[in-house]
Protein backbone atom coordinates (compact mmCIF):
# COMPACT_ATOMS: atom_id res chain seq x y z
CA UNK A 1 0.00 0.00 0.00
CA UNK A 2 2.67 2.11 0.67
CA UNK A 3 4.35 1.82 -2.77
CA UNK A 4 0.71 2.76 -4.59
CA UNK A 5 0.56 5.75 -2.12
CA UNK A 6 4.32 6.84 -3.40
CA UNK A 7 3.11 6.04 -7.02
CA UNK A 8 -0.13 7.92 -6.80
CA UNK A 9 1.98 11.00 -5.89
CA UNK A 10 4.77 10.91 -8.32
CA UNK A 11 1.56 10.70 -10.89
CA UNK A 12 0.36 14.25 -9.52
CA UNK A 13 3.79 15.70 -9.76
CA UNK A 14 4.39 14.59 -12.84
CA UNK A 15 3.27 17.84 -14.82
CA UNK A 16 5.54 19.90 -13.00
CA UNK A 17 8.19 17.79 -13.86
CA UNK A 18 7.63 18.15 -17.58
CA UNK A 19 10.06 20.98 -18.04
CA UNK A 20 11.78 22.75 -21.57
CA UNK A 21 9.50 20.62 -24.02
CA UNK A 22 10.10 20.15 -27.59
CA UNK A 23 7.49 20.10 -30.20
CA UNK A 24 9.39 16.77 -31.84
CA UNK A 25 8.81 15.23 -28.13
CA UNK A 26 5.25 14.12 -29.56
CA UNK A 27 2.18 16.69 -29.44
CA UNK A 28 -0.27 14.03 -30.37
CA UNK A 29 -1.25 10.79 -28.42
CA UNK A 30 0.90 9.38 -25.71
CA UNK A 31 1.05 6.12 -27.85
CA UNK A 32 2.54 8.52 -30.48
CA UNK A 33 5.04 9.75 -28.54
CA UNK A 34 6.31 6.49 -26.91
CA UNK A 35 7.00 5.84 -30.51
CA UNK A 36 9.02 8.60 -31.45
CA UNK A 37 10.99 7.37 -27.97
CA UNK A 38 12.08 3.99 -29.66
CA UNK A 39 12.90 5.98 -32.88
CA UNK A 40 14.70 8.12 -31.47
CA UNK A 41 15.99 5.45 -29.20
CA UNK A 42 17.10 3.03 -31.72
CA UNK A 43 18.77 6.02 -33.81
CA UNK A 44 20.61 6.62 -30.52
CA UNK A 45 19.77 9.86 -31.30
CA UNK A 46 21.20 11.83 -28.67
CA UNK A 47 19.88 15.40 -29.45
CA UNK A 48 16.82 13.60 -29.56
CA UNK A 49 16.98 11.70 -26.45
CA UNK A 50 17.18 15.10 -24.64
CA UNK A 51 14.04 16.26 -25.85
CA UNK A 52 12.60 13.00 -24.67
CA UNK A 53 12.83 12.79 -20.55
CA UNK A 54 11.86 15.03 -17.86
CA UNK A 55 14.61 16.30 -15.38
CA UNK A 56 14.53 14.51 -12.82
CA UNK A 57 13.44 11.46 -14.62
CA UNK A 58 12.63 8.55 -12.27
CA UNK A 59 13.38 4.24 -12.70
CA UNK A 60 11.62 1.82 -10.77
CA UNK A 61 13.00 -1.71 -11.08
CA UNK A 62 12.17 -4.53 -8.35
CA UNK A 63 10.96 -2.29 -6.09
CA UNK A 64 13.22 0.48 -5.76
CA UNK A 65 12.90 4.27 -7.61
CA UNK A 66 16.04 5.72 -8.99
CA UNK A 67 16.17 9.58 -10.06
CA UNK A 68 18.56 10.29 -12.86
CA UNK A 69 19.37 14.26 -13.58
CA UNK A 70 20.05 13.25 -17.24
CA UNK A 71 19.31 10.19 -19.72
CA UNK A 72 22.81 9.47 -19.92
CA UNK A 73 23.22 8.82 -16.34
CA UNK A 74 20.57 6.06 -17.06
CA UNK A 75 21.11 4.75 -21.05
CA UNK A 76 23.54 2.45 -21.42
CA UNK A 77 24.04 1.44 -24.78
CA UNK A 78 27.16 -0.33 -24.46
CA UNK A 79 25.55 -3.01 -22.10
CA UNK A 80 22.59 -2.83 -24.50
CA UNK A 81 24.57 -3.33 -27.38
CA UNK A 82 26.19 -6.32 -25.34
CA UNK A 83 22.96 -8.38 -25.61
CA UNK A 84 23.09 -8.48 -29.43
CA UNK A 85 20.56 -5.67 -29.60
CA UNK A 86 20.54 -3.84 -33.03
CA UNK A 87 16.76 -2.08 -32.42
CA UNK A 88 13.26 -2.18 -30.32
CA UNK A 89 10.01 -2.70 -31.59
CA UNK A 90 6.47 -2.07 -29.90
CA UNK A 91 4.52 -5.15 -30.16
CA UNK A 92 1.54 -3.94 -27.92
CA UNK A 93 0.60 -0.53 -26.23
CA UNK A 94 -2.19 0.04 -24.26
CA UNK A 95 -3.18 2.95 -22.56
CA UNK A 96 -3.95 2.19 -18.71
CA UNK A 97 -4.21 5.75 -17.42
CA UNK A 98 -4.82 9.35 -19.12
CA UNK A 99 -5.74 12.72 -18.43
CA UNK A 100 -5.15 15.65 -20.02
CA UNK A 101 -1.27 16.19 -19.08
CA UNK A 102 -0.59 12.61 -18.00
CA UNK A 103 -1.00 9.00 -18.95
CA UNK A 104 0.15 5.89 -18.07
CA UNK A 105 1.16 3.18 -20.71
CA UNK A 106 1.65 -0.48 -20.65
CA UNK A 107 4.15 -1.35 -23.02
CA UNK A 108 5.45 -4.69 -24.53
CA UNK A 109 8.22 -4.41 -26.60
CA UNK A 110 11.32 -6.56 -28.04
CA UNK A 111 14.98 -5.91 -28.72
CA UNK A 112 15.64 -7.67 -31.80
CA UNK A 113 19.20 -8.52 -33.11
CA UNK A 114 20.32 -7.33 -36.49
CA UNK A 115 18.70 -10.41 -38.17
CA UNK A 116 15.49 -9.39 -36.57
CA UNK A 117 15.47 -12.20 -33.94
CA UNK A 118 14.72 -11.43 -30.71
CA UNK A 119 17.30 -10.90 -28.07
CA UNK A 120 14.76 -9.92 -25.52
CA UNK A 121 11.16 -9.33 -24.71
CA UNK A 122 9.63 -7.12 -21.70
CA UNK A 123 6.90 -5.65 -20.49
CA UNK A 124 7.20 -1.77 -19.34
CA UNK A 125 5.07 1.20 -17.61
CA UNK A 126 5.96 4.29 -19.35
CA UNK A 127 4.80 7.19 -17.26
CA UNK A 128 4.20 10.15 -19.64
CA UNK A 129 3.62 14.18 -18.89
CA UNK A 130 2.54 16.65 -21.06
CA UNK A 131 3.61 20.77 -20.65
CA UNK A 132 4.03 23.08 -23.44
CA UNK A 133 1.89 20.86 -25.06
CA UNK A 134 4.25 18.30 -25.44
CA UNK A 135 4.59 14.73 -23.92
CA UNK A 136 7.95 14.07 -22.18
CA UNK A 137 9.19 10.39 -20.49
CA UNK A 138 8.98 11.03 -16.35
CA UNK A 139 9.27 7.23 -15.33
CA UNK A 140 9.52 4.17 -15.88
CA UNK A 141 9.17 0.54 -14.07
CA UNK A 142 11.25 -1.88 -16.17
CA UNK A 143 12.30 -5.39 -14.94
CA UNK A 144 15.13 -5.95 -13.59
CA UNK A 145 16.21 -8.43 -15.74
CA UNK A 146 16.98 -5.91 -18.92
CA UNK A 147 19.80 -4.21 -19.44
CA UNK A 148 19.44 -0.53 -19.91
CA UNK A 149 20.69 1.28 -16.82
CA UNK A 150 24.39 2.39 -16.24
CA UNK A 151 24.00 0.86 -12.98
CA UNK A 152 23.59 -2.34 -13.76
Amino acid sequence: MHRLLIFVACLASLPAMAKNAHPAAGAGAPEGFIQHYFDVFNAQDEKGLDTIFTKPFLRITDGKTTAYSDWRDYINYKAILATGWDRSIIDHIEVVYDTQDTAALKTLFSRLNAEGKVVATAEILFIVAKKNRAWKLAAMAVPPSLPVSKNE
